[in-house]
């Protein structure tokens, strides 16, 4: 049997301190401010004023960097020297902050509650880190073959995805990272971070094929470019599965967190893509225990809500035997939010949980891994 499993880790060391506040609805009103930075460094001719309000109300969150010539005045990071986008060259950093030991050491032991044998790993800030992360948390007799494949080059806040492994001989894989389209009139790069493949081999001479995914945010607003921009990305994969695989024959799956509920239109072309299955599905999950996020800006009825995800070739589907949503790393769960569900021990609060996201695992059965 094969255990497979998704899980957002909310990055490993660090991350974007504008996207690690408690509060989800002062992060996205920053989100906001960031992006308009964004368009108005980027235009031909400055409104200086309007850019030194915007630094101002980003200060601590959002930097300016400047690679050739000068945007600011002298040493300052608040007064505007350049008059235009041609006069210089750089872009906007965000700044960082570290999690502390115990934030890492609870997300570890998350991570090894599920006994997965391979694992999407959604918000991993590259190579290196997970590397260090797995030394770090890990003894050796029990660490998992973890490794980042692809550092995704899209995603500026350096928001990546690896896929992990127990124990099994690689074969192909791809990034996807550069495909581009046509979103609301205007070519576009079609990832918010990748959809990477990867390629595993069994004991019995076939292969697992692993499709992850991190699809754009809802954070600063689901405006309609947000939405166009999953719909874009739901229905890529869709033209993947189809242009590189045989549903019916080859064991696929498509797993990680694509930021939208199952009834939304995003997430249509992917259950309506055939010979493809929802896990939750296939085993007729009840839809109120299929929540993987609780969203407190929501009403009430709708803050539990489904945003994780593993979807199953028709090959694989049969081999389904068990589906497993894990919350209890979840921060609302440590919040007492969610107050049925009793949290990991250890886990008190927003400062110690290990993501706001859940895990998802299932079984596949009679499937065993390479040595």
């Amino acid at each position: 049997m094969i255990r497979l499993g998704t899980y957002n880790l909310e990055n490993l060391f660090d991350r974007p301190k504008i996207i690690n506040l408690e509060d989800n609805q002062e992060s996205s009103r920053l989100l906001k401010l960031a992006d308009q930075l964004q368009k108005e460094i980027g235009k031909t001719t400055y409104d200086k004023a309007q850019i030194e309000q915007l630094l101002t109300d980003l200060k601590g969150y959002v930097t300016v960097r400047s690679d050739k010539g000068k945007f600011f005045v002298g040493q300052s990071k608040t007064k505007v020297k350049a008059n235009g986008r041609a006069d210089w060259d750089g872009g906007i950093e965000f700044i960082r902050v570290k999690f502390d030991d115990k934030q890492r050491e609870n997300t570890a032991r998350l991570v090894k509650s599920l006994n997965a044998d391979v694992l999407c790993m959604i918000e991993v800030e590259g190579r290196q880190t997970l590397t260090d992360f797995m030394r770090e948390f890990f003894p050796t007799s029990a660490r998992l073959g973890y490794n980042m494949l692809i550092d995704s080059p899209i995603d500026p806040r350096g928001i990546d995805i690896a896929i992990a492994w127990r124990k099994s001989s690689l074969g192909i894989l791809r990034s996807n990272a550069y495909d581009r389209t046509m979103i609301n009139g205007r070519e576009a790069s079609v990832w918010s971070r990748d959809c990477l493949e990867v390629e595993l081999k069994l004991n019995d001479g076939k292969y697992l094929w692993l499709l992850g995914n991190h699809f754009k945010s809802k954070f600063g607003g689901d405006t309609p470019k947000s939405i166009a921009k999953r719909t874009a990305q739901s229905q890529r994969v869709v033209e993947i599965l189809n242009e590189r695989y045989n549903l019916k024959q080859d064991y696929v799956a498509v797993l990680g967190d694509l930021n939208d509920t199952p009834d939304s239109a995003p997430m249509a072309p992917l259950y309506a893509a055939a010979d493809l299955h929802d896990v939750f599905e296939v085993m007729n999950t009840p839809a109120a225990d299929r929540y993987t996020y609780y969203y407190s800006g929501n009403p009430v009825s709708k803050r539990k809500t489904q945003i994780d995800y593993i979807f199953v070739s028709e090959a694989l589907r049969p081999l389904v035997k068990d589906v497993s949503v894990h919350r209890g790393g979840m921060t609302a769960v440590a919040q007492g939010k969610i107050p049925e569900i009793q949290p990991m021990e250890g886990f008190t609060g927003w400062r110690d949980a290990a993501s706001d996201h859940a895990a998802i695992t299932v079984d596949l059965d009679t499937l065993e891994m390479s040595a």
